[in-house]
């Protein structure tokens, strides 16, 4: 009778416990562990905040989405805090050597079949909307979004003269792949030479084009909605523009190198920032002596990361005398109001090929310029305060990923590789 008497005490133990195991929710848990800290309310709030993101945070509150596959093994594995989930696959048939994301997040573009094709792709269903089609040429496209992502801006195809080929950019609907109006080069800037480089600012307003040419480079401000040309910067001879980046706020930041003669190794270096459309030179940043692979702006337009190629030929700052430099800092971020360099990496980074913000300015993406031993490309994701990379990803040996850049308003990484773009998460690892 005493046994009967204490079965409902019992039960009712047994419901406390089971409620006080299952009652902690594990995604909160998921999210902290996703910055790789101890788990705690206070610290979970501000993921929860960057929900709206598509952030790592967001990644965890949402969990997997249904129906999408999981991201295959890398070739050598991953480490660090951060794992990436597959979220799409998009088939395009042909090498991809570009990618831009719209200001939404509703399309991608994908320049492929060597630059000759750019396919507009709808996010929402993850098919190729309209296909843009460029010339039979292999030179790299260049892409950019304008007009609330409605139109896309890029460059030709064709490495032509300018006596041939007088268009510099063209500016294409993106529901259709319709063009609407061509750029042509201003004739009160004589030469033979398409730019080199486009960049197009983030709202979509104004187009850089900046060249590497030896012999004297240039940098020419356009405006998108009409195609005019608006400006232009000609420095003295034997200056070289190789890589550029514009912030939200319409500052243009460009690598400049400065060189005594054509064949002579290039006597300084440095990041100069402009105001657009004006292109009036706000600041001169002393940086890495081997040249720029890549430029960045933060997503908050405070901070600017730079890249270094690897090796390169500079003067040794005691003797004057040439040598060849290796950076034992090859990723450095900048404050860009100071020019005052925040935080370097150190370590077996170089050469850098791509660099990229995540739209929290938390994270800072970088890529290796080309394959690591028999493995491929070398994707690393560090935390943009400093430290140690909280995912690496090797890609095999077959795989080589090409610029990958984040969705500024949902987080999802993109990259281009052969015959494909994919599509991910970052996720917790």
């Amino acid at each position: 009778s005493f046994f009967l008497y204490n079965i409902p005490c019992v039960l009712f133990l047994f419901y406390i416990l089971s409620w006080l195991s299952f009652g902690n929710s594990p995604v909160v848990q998921d999210n902290v562990m996703a910055n790789g800290k101890d788990s705690s309310a206070k610290q979970a709030k501000p993921l929860a905040r960057r929900a709206a993101l598509g952030g790592v945070g967001a990644a965890a509150l949402a969990g997997p989405s249904p129906g999408r596959a999981q991201s295959r093994p890398a070739g050598g594995g991953m480490s660090g805090q951060l794992r990436l989930q597959q979220v799409a696959r998009v088939e395009l048939g042909t090498y991809v050597t570009s990618l831009a994301w719209s200001p939404d997040g509703g399309r991608i573009a994908a320049a492929h079949d060597w630059g000759s094709k750019v396919a507009v792709i709808d996010t929402s269903s993850w098919r190729v909307r309209a296909t843009i089609q460029r010339s039979s040429a292999i030179s790299q496209a260049t892409l950019g979004f304008a007009a609330g992502g409605r139109e896309l801006v890029t460059r030709p195809g064709e490495i032509r003269t300018l006596h041939n080929n007088p268009f510099v950019f063209g500016v294409f609907e993106t529901d259709t792949g319709r063009p609407l109006r061509h750029a042509r080069w201003p004739t009160d800037f004589p030469t033979s030479r398409v730019p080199e480089g486009l960049a197009v600012s983030p709202d979509g307003k104004f187009v850089v084009l900046f060249d590497e040419n030896r012999q004297g480079g240039y940098l020419h401000v356009y405006d998108v909605a009409t195609a005019e040309f608006v400006q232009a910067i000609v420095p003295p001879r034997r200056v070289t523009f190789k890589v550029a980046s514009i912030n939200h706020g319409n500052h243009l930041a460009v690598d400049a190198n400065y060189w005594l003669a054509e064949n002579h190794p290039s006597v300084r270096k440095a990041i100069e920032i402009f105001d657009l459309p004006g292109l009036r030179r706000e600041r001169v940043i002393p940086a890495h002596i081997p040249s720029f692979a890549s430029l960045a702006w933060s997503p908050q337009g405070d901070r600017l990361a730079s890249g270094a190629q690897g090796l390169d030929s500079a003067p040794d700052p005691t003797t004057g005398e040439f040598r060849l430099w290796r950076d034992e800092d090859p990723i450095r971020v900048w404050d860009a109001s100071s020019g005052r360099m925040i935080v370097s990496f150190a370590g077996q980074f170089e050469p850098i090929g791509t660099l990229a913000w995540h739209p929290s300015g938390d994270l800072l993406l970088a890529k290796s310029a080309k394959g690591t031993g028999e493995r491929g490309s070398l994707v690393q994701v560090l935390p943009a305060g400093g430290g140690s990379p909280v995912l690496r990803y090797f890609a095999p040996g077959e795989e080589v990923i090409r610029v990958p850049c984040f969705c500024p308003r949902t987080g999802l990484l993109a990259w281009g590789e052969q015959g494909a773009v994919r599509v991910f998460r970052l996720m917790p690892a």
